[in-house]
C-alpha cells in the first residue's frame, strides 16, 4: 500500500513497481485503475495499492490487510 501526491506521481509509481517486477520475472494477473485515484496491481500472491493520499485516508485500506504479510519492497525491487 503506498501513497501518491498527484496524478502523475501515482502513475509515475505504478509505472515504477510494473518495470522492477517484469525485470524480476513477474507480470500482473490484472490492473485496475489505471486512469483514477486508486492503482491496483494484482500479482496473485501479491497485490499492490496505489491510492492519492485523500483517497488512502478515505478508505482506509490498510485495515482489510492488517492480517497481511509485510514485504520489505527494498529487497524486491533492488537492480
Amino acid at each position: 500500500i503506498a501513497s501518491a501526491s498527484s496524478n502523475t506521481q501515482l502513475r509515475a509509481i505504478a509505472d515504477e513497481v510494473e518495470y522492477k517486477l517484469s525485470q524480476a520475472g513477474f507480470e500482473p494477473h490484472h490492473i485496475e485503475g489505471e486512469k483514477s485515484e486508486w492503482y491496483c496491481l494484482d500479482y496473485v500472491g501479491c497485490v499492490v495499492h496505489i491510492l492519492l493520499k485523500q483517497q488512502r485516508g478515505f478508505y482506509q485500506i490498510e485495515r482489510l490487510w492488517e492480517d497481511g504479510e509485510i514485504l520489505d519492497t527494498a529487497k524486491l525491487l533492488e537492480d
